[in-house]
């Protein structure tokens, strides 16, 4: 089953420090994109967390946000770094002097920079955490992956609904072909008098010969069943079919083009508008398919 590339997933498992909590988000995207926010000291396990996120995903925007949080009832220390802010407040008074300002410096401004207020994080030894970060990890992909399949399976079914309306159409338009033709004699015959004689009842078979090869629209029915085809192989496969099918529905979108054009009939070019009219909506949901 197809994929959805919307999804979200979290896991929270306790340790001796607290609480590791892994919050993962996902979205369309053309390529794997991998964003992780993780605190300073878990810097160290950013390429094995990206690795565990690639083993699963394989197309999408991918956020990552891994929070150490104390135990319950447990305040971080806080600091205040005066110093810094001293620094800082003396580089505003320059500004001000050197731009002629009048507005006045404020607390907000002050505490809005950097390290000026500083969260103390207690430094250990993390490595020993590795096992119940990766197995957070793990978990919160396991509810992201099911997440996806379960979007996924809706994507599924709209658009297999509406390939099988375009099967339905393309039957129709088959059948209609013919009369495209017959409806290019019977107007000749009505405007070519004395049907008896032979050259006229030539000319008649070799403009319908003409016509007739001109509006066959064979070849472009035959494709859009071939491709209509495989793009249901495809998406039955379950694999990572996004881009295939967009590329399938492209060439649909082209052969019923061409069929438009040549078909020669209201009835037709508007059963053929009605078939770009589910393309274009397959290919909005294809923007959301691993």
């Amino acid at each position: 089953m197809i994929k959805s590339m919307t999804g979200y997933g979290a896991s929270k498992k306790p340790i001796k420090s607290g609480f590791i909590r892994v919050e993962i988000r996902t979205l369309n995207h053309r390529y794997l994109d991998i964003v992780t926010r993780l605190p300073e000291s878990c810097l160290v396990f950013e390429n094995q967390i990206k690795d565990l996120i690639k083993q699963v995903i394989k197309r999408g925007r991918v956020n990552l946000s891994l929070i150490l949080e104390p135990p319950d009832g447990k305040v971080p220390q806080v600091n205040i770094d005066f110093k810094l802010a001293g620094k800082y407040y003396s580089l505003l008074q320059k500004l001000q002097k050197g731009l002629e300002l009048t507005s006045t410096i404020n607390l907000e401004q002050i505490v809005s920079f950097p390290k000026v207020i500083i969260v103390e994080e207690k430094k250990e030894n993390l490595n020993k955490y590795w096992p119940d970060i990766k197995k957070t990890v793990r978990i919160a992909l396991k509810k992201l992956v099911s997440f996806r399949s379960t979007e996924g399976s809706s994507i599924y079914k709209d658009i297999k609904s509406r390939i099988c309306d375009i099967n339905k159409t393309v039957k129709h338009i088959e059948k209609k072909a013919p009369r495209v033709v017959n409806k290019f004699r019977k107007k000749l015959e009505k405007r070519i008098r004395n049907l008896d004689k032979v050259s006229d009842k030539k000319r008649i078979e070799t403009e319908v010969a003409i016509f007739s090869q001109n509006v066959d629209i064979t070849e472009e029915i035959i494709r859009i069943k071939g491709h209509a085809k495989e793009f249901l192989k495809n998406l039955n496969a379950g694999k990572e079919i996004g881009r295939k099918l967009d590329f399938i529905t492209q060439e649909i979108y082209r052969e019923v083009n061409t069929l438009s054009a040549k078909a020669n009939d209201y009835l037709i070019s508007s059963e053929a508008i009605e078939i770009k009219n589910q393309l274009e909506k397959i290919r909005e949901q294809l923007q959301n398919v691993e």
